[in-house]
């Protein structure tokens, strides 16, 4: 059987693609790993997350959130203590990581807003190991973006990129929104679509969101067995702008060998 291990977390080409996998996610308060066996891909939808009676933006309570233990494999950056996973729109600090949805909708997502202008990135990844015996030529990604916030008229993004890491990776101090290393993948970028109109939208309507299919990222060299590699999602923030509120969500992640 094919094997692939995630630590934390995100891009193709058309070669075979790995038709079963076992991904075992790194626990957060151990050094040991979990088992979570997949077939084909690797999914994440964020409707695990808890579904706050009220969102509206600026009212909602913050929801903590811890690296690799709120959802398994996946890491969130803003380069700043105060930054927790918030229900929608819950001023905190910029730039903010936010649990995303209508009131009450089980349905979530996950994404950011810089509140005040500062010039501090943020991204959130996950990160795999391949145990699969053969190198990884690359993966699939689909995912859709949603735009839950119109805060500013400038075209905020969010930016999938993929990297390596060798045969060591080090949770501690993995910093997702390191702008070096990271390969990016223009086709799968998300620009907000509503720049104008209304401060608080509807990230589920079809104008504000865009659903990226699955799109084929080949890396430079495979990524042989015992390899770390990561994939994410990059929002760049403008000091001069307190930036749109993004989101990703319905990722699915497929391994080419």
């Amino acid at each position: 059987m094919k094997k692939l291990f995630p630590v934390l977390v995100l891009s193709v080409g058309l070669v075979s693609v790995v038709s079963k996998a076992q991904i075992a996610v790194v626990k957060g308060d151990a050094s040991s790993a979990a088992e979570v066996s997949v077939n084909a891909a690797y999914s994440q939808n964020f409707n695990s997350l808890p579904a706050p009676a009220s969102t509206k933006p600026d009212k909602a309570e913050p929801l903590a959130w811890k690296n690799n233990v709120t959802l398994r494999g996946w890491f969130r950056d803003v380069g700043h203590s105060k930054g927790d996973c918030s229900a929608s729109g819950a001023y905190v600090d910029a730039p903010a990581f936010f649990n995303y949805g209508l009131d009450g909708n089980p349905n979530r997502s996950v994404g950011f807003r810089n509140t005040q202008g500062n010039e501090r990135d943020a991204a959130a990844a996950i990160v795999f190991l391949n145990e699969t015996g053969a190198p990884i030529k690359g993966v699939k990604i689909s995912y859709t973006g949603r735009q839950w916030r119109r805060q500013s008229e400038a075209a905020t993004t969010l930016v999938v990129g993929w990297r390596f890491f060798g045969k060591e990776f080090n949770a501690d101090t993995f910093t997702a929104r390191q702008k070096q290393w990271w390969t990016d993948v223009p086709a799968l970028t998300f620009t907000a679509p509503q720049l104008e109109g209304s401060n608080v939208v509807n990230g589920m309507a079809p104008e504000c969101m865009k659903k990226f299919p699955a799109t084929e990222v080949i890396f430079r060299r495979g990524v042989y067995p015992g390899e770390y590699f990561s994939i994410r999602w990059y929002y760049p923030t403008d000091p001069k702008s307190t930036g749109n509120g993004l989101a990703l969500d319905d990722v699915e992640i497929e391994f080419i060998k």
